[in-house]
């Protein structure tokens, strides 16, 4: 199967239930109602090349990019990758003024799958293999966080994220 990054945008209601109530905080994010209605992204397994191309590293940082923020604050149960985590709308904000200024050319200009490699980056091998024609997979992904991530900070929301 493997691991895939979701997103959620979520209400300071709803980030205060989830704190109430730990234990529904999957059924937050993999509510089948929420994903239909374009509120969940989903990154398959693409997740850790865009977050390598968005900040230049693999791992957690303070990057306005990051999908792995320092520190960020966790709600729910572990489910082998680590639990769901908060963007707080601030978060959230400096996230979609970044996106919104990358555009996809520049974005592009930042796939390499050599460095990937190097920064063990989660599928960064087959990246290699596949050299050029594997960006279209990753690029697929970026219409859904602009959206997601501009709808979160007009409406002063944070998000909600977790692997699995």
């Amino acid at each position: 199967m493997g691991m895939v990054l979701c997103l959620r945008g979520a209400s300071s209601e709803q980030m205060a239930a989830l704190r109430a109530d730990p234990d529904a905080a999957d059924a937050f994010l993999f509510d089948d109602a929420a994903y239909e209605a374009g509120e969940i992204v989903g990154f398959d397994k693409a997740w850790n090349s865009l977050h390598f191309m968005f900040t230049g590293n693999g791992a957690e940082s303070d990057h306005p990019l990051s999908f792995f923020p320092n520190e960020p604050e966790q709600v729910g149960t572990d489910n082998g990758y680590g639990g769901p985590w908060f963007y707080t709308p601030a978060q959230v904000a400096a996230f979609n003024a970044a996106l919104r200024d990358l555009t996809d050319a520049e974005l592009e200009s930042r796939y390499d799958p050599a460095a990937m490699a190097a920064a063990d980056v989660y599928l960064a091998d087959l990246f290699v293999d596949e050299g050029p024609e594997a960006l279209e997979y990753i690029m697929q992904s970026i219409p859904q966080p602009r959206a997601l991530t501009q709808r979160c900070a007009d409406s002063g929301s944070g998000m909600v994220g977790i692997i699995t």
